[in-house]
């Protein structure tokens, strides 16, 4: 092996001082003083890049997500479960924050009692999902969410969907609406 790397060094000392073919440089200072320029100039420009990148994701908010969990049909026993995992999956990755979480709970026996249930259940929707409450929101998570949910504005969920925004739905959630 030294002697392939003497004769390649000895070939290349001999190349040197013949006339540089096809912008091939002859001499080897010249190129490394372009080189070193080249570093110098670009350094700067990289640390400006990864700078200006680290700042922008140190400052981006978290995401703010409204999590529905209501239901008018057969509730789930996870629903709690659920909007607690998701509320620590969001408070420990930084990457959304729940802000609000609409919630049934169990279906009455009682028929009094489940008429204040289902006028709480609208209440929440029609206060947290109008169409201006949407606009607070980057994203909305239905999580075993089952039956005809009374959101106020069907029509203006589907264009808020539409413009962008992210809707999830989580195990029975294609239960809703259907």
């Amino acid at each position: 092996m030294f002697a392939t790397t003497a004769r390649f060094i000895r070939f290349r000392r001999k190349n040197l001082n013949q006339t540089p073919k096809l912008g091939i440089i002859q001499n080897p200072r010249h190129h490394c003083v372009r080189s070193t320029f080249f570093m110098k100039m670009l350094r700067p420009f990289l640390l400006t890049v990864v700078l200006s990148l680290a700042c922008s994701f140190a400052q981006a908010e978290p995401k703010k997500v409204l999590v529905v969990t209501a239901t008018e049909g057969w509730p789930h026993t996870s629903v709690t479960t659920a909007e607690r995992v998701l509320t620590k999956l969001g408070t420990t990755s930084g990457a959304y924050k729940v802000v609000a979480v609409i919630r049934s709970g169990k279906r009455p026996e009682d028929t009094a009692e489940q008429n204040k249930w289902m006028e709480k259940m609208r209440h929440d929707c029609a206060e947290l999902m109008s169409p201006a409450a949407l606009n607070e929101y980057d994203a909305v998570i239905f999580a075993n969410t089952t039956g005809e949910l009374p959101v106020p504005d069907r029509d203006a969920f589907i264009s808020w969907i539409k413009a962008g925004h992210a809707f999830i739905g989580m195990h029975s959630a294609i239960d809703t609406f259907h």
